[in-house]
């Protein structure tokens, strides 16, 4: 017999209540960049300043700048937040449509059963939020402490074939 009573509902929605919390937690904890440099070893560590000829990276070594001439690519931190982000409130946005297109006439249990789901779907969204803002943030605040001319003037848009490259 399937028990579909309110308390273990309740139950079974603490596991999505965990991975929310899980994944906002994980994914707001990056905070440094990788600078992927022409002629040696990629460098992580948080970005400090920059001027037109130079960025400052702080690294557990200490401060270390770096020649803009040096550098091949910067991976700022706060993408893959974004992306962890951004999938839970899609997850959460059908979790809280699913019931809004539900036929009418349902029963007692399919009502409370929506409810669950919905409320599932609040705290996924809740949990989304938190890394899309922190890491939308830290992203931003690398890319500025960067500088605008800290990336390649010709980078290629990855979503595209093989080949086809789009100036910026």
């Amino acid at each position: 017999m399937i028990d579909h009573s309110t308390e273990t509902r309740a139950r079974r929605s603490a596991g999505p209540l965990g991975v929310a919390a899980l994944a906002a937690a994980l994914a707001t904890g990056c905070t440094s960049a990788t600078i992927q440099l022409e002629d040696g070893p990629p460098i992580d560590g948080e970005i400090v300043r920059s001027d037109a000829r130079q960025l400052v990276v702080r690294t557990g070594q200490g401060d270390i700048e770096i020649e803009r001439s040096r550098i091949a690519d910067i991976d700022h931190p706060g993408n893959v937040a974004m992306v962890v982000g951004g999938v839970m409130l899609g997850i959460s946005s059908a979790m809280i449509t699913v019931p809004l297109i539900a036929p009418s006439g349902r029963d007692e249990v399919d009502r409370v059963g929506d409810l669950v789901l919905v409320s599932t779907g609040i705290i996924y969204a809740v949990g989304g939020l938190v890394p899309l803002i922190s890491g939308g943030a830290s992203w931003i605040g690398s890319r500025r402490r960067a500088g605008g001319s800290a990336e390649p003037a010709t980078s290629a848009v990855t979503l595209l074939p093989a080949g086809v490259h789009v100036r910026f």
